[in-house]
């Protein structure tokens, strides 16, 4: 078997897509000073999403010849970038960040039955103990957490986790596919759903005000966790099942510790080393080579 085969590849596309991400925590904490969450968010998003659309028209790709699949990426923007994105947003109002991050890292069972039923992707025996373990790093991560649900931070954290669910769901069923261009599949749900996002933001946090701080952590997000981060992401669900997809990306906190950790001086415990450890372990027992395979690679 190659060193890259297809599978190998796409796992290092989500996985370098996974350490960018990391990054986010780290910058939004810092550009939090000048901008809200949902305005760093839109504004990164449906900027990522107009500097792409030129980019299609250079490869001579028709817009008009998808469509039949407008709604689906019109789905994936709202889904993700405006309803789980927003949503997350509110909840930072009236939750800690800590909370908002380990909750909305419970996506994975909710990707796995989700997948099951909407995508025929069952997974073994293997993968389900995978699974198990990244959940037990995750708990040992945030052994402090007590969730009363008293607070409404809670109710935009369900519909945020559902929101990121149904995204990486309706990504993998588009992606897989093969119908829509990857350039596509990225752009237009950025314009879309960055821009009703950016919109909340202008409603709830006001008019942005930008310093050479926010504008050089707005170009880094645009250019590495959006854009590339993005790109890469989409061409891992053609291959990946949504839930090897949606495990990697959980690591994302973890690689958000670590870059807090160099460049915020936040502390890493011995514990938050041996979750991550658990963490990592699950993820390669889910990675395991899997006997499914993308209807449309079965033509190659």
């Amino acid at each position: 078997m190659p060193l890259l085969n297809k599978r190998n590849t796409a796992f290092l596309q989500i996985f370098i897509t996974t350490i960018l991400w990391g990054t986010t925590y780290v910058l939004v904490r810092i550009g939090q000073a000048d901008l809200g969450p949902m305005t760093l968010a839109g504004i990164r998003y449906s900027l990522a999403g107009l500097i792409l659309l030129p980019f299609i028209r250079i490869n001579n790709i028709q817009l008009k010849d998808y469509r039949k699949n407008y709604w689906q990426l019109a789905s994936l923007g709202i889904l993700s970038f405006t309803i789980a994105n927003g949503a997350s947003g509110f909840a930072l109002v009236y939750l800690p960040s800590t909370t908002v991050a380990f909750v909305t890292s419970l996506t994975t069972p909710l990707v796995l039955l989700l997948g099951v039923f909407f995508l025929k992707e069952i997974p073994n025996a293997m993968k389900i103990v995978g699974v198990g373990l990244s959940i037990v790093g995750l708990i040992m991560y945030f052994p402090s957490q007590t969730l009363s649900f008293n607070s409404p931070g809670y109710l935009f954290l369900m519909i945020s986790l559902l929101g990121f669910a149904f995204y990486t769901i309706l990504g993998r069923f588009v992606a897989r596919s093969g119908d829509v261009p990857f350039l596509v599949q990225t752009s237009l749900p950025f314009v879309i759903g960055g821009g009703l996002l950016f919109t909340l933001a202008m409603i709830f946090e006001g008019m942005p005000s930008f310093t050479l701080k926010s504008g050089l952590i707005l170009i880094w997000m645009v250019t590495f966790n959006c854009i590339i981060g993005y790109l890469l992401y989409n061409k891992s669900l053609a291959v990946l099942t949504a839930l090897e997809v949606n495990m990697v990306t959980k690591l994302q906190m973890f690689f958000s510790a670590i870059f807090a950790f160099f460049l915020l001086g936040e502390k890493i415990t011995f514990i938050q080393i041996l979750a991550m450890v658990v963490a990592f372990t699950g993820v390669y027992l889910v990675q395991r080579q899997t006997r499914f395979k993308p209807p449309f690679l079965e033509k190659i």
